[in-house]
């Protein structure tokens, strides 16, 4: 029984440590996004967040990725549109 909870937790309580660690990031991304104009520098971050809440929130992950393609789309940067495919193939 005992080792059923110790794998219970190491199982559940592992992925979160991730979740934790990546918040920093996350939150200087977010910073970026609200400074940058939209050019090469805001896709960019946006590909990188929708690369840390690929597993976390994967709804939040498209959502970053949508985004980063409407900007690619608009300043028509063929380079960046595939760089944001490349990540939405995940």
């Amino acid at each position: 029984m005992k080792s059923n909870v110790l794998l219970f937790l190491i199982i559940f309580l592992f992925p979160l440590k991730g979740m934790a660690q990546d918040q920093p990031a996350i939150d200087s991304l977010l910073q970026v996004l609200a400074e940058v104009k939209e050019d090469t520098s805001k896709i960019r971050a946006l590909i990188e967040l929708g690369d840390r809440y690929r597993y976390v929130l994967p709804d939040s992950a498209l959502y970053y990725l949508t985004e980063a393609l409407e900007i690619s789309n608009k300043i028509n940067s063929a380079h960046s549109k595939l760089h944001v495919i490349e990540a939405w193939a995940w």
